[in-house]
């Protein structure tokens, strides 16, 4: 006879923070920036739903070093960015990231 272990998987949580930006109709791209050395932590399009999210590293729920911009493809209107954002801390294994 044979024996069947059963396997439990617990998923740990896993800290990182969370940029939501609820982008204007008009803009069709957007960047973030670290503050202290203004590399690019991240970039992209427009989600449909103009609803954007990203999960990144922890270290920016703790201090204000992000920069977040908003552009249009056209250079219709003027980017708009914004100084001194600090992000909400969330498990990743729970946030529901659908845009």
């Amino acid at each position: 006879m044979s024996k069947l272990a059963s396997v439990i998987s617990v998923s740990a949580p896993y800290y990182l923070g969370l940029l939501q930006v609820k982008m204007d109709a008009e803009s069709e791209r957007y960047a973030v920036y670290d503050r202290n050395n203004l590399s690019l932590v991240s970039a992209g399009i427009r989600p449909e739903s103009g609803i954007l999210k990203v999960l990144l590293p922890l270290k920016y729920t703790l201090d204000t070093n992000l920069v977040v911009g908003i552009l249009d493809n056209d250079k219709v209107y003027a980017s708009k960015f914004i100084d001194g954002v600090i992000l909400e801390s969330v498990d990743s294994t729970q946030v529901d990231m659908s845009q």
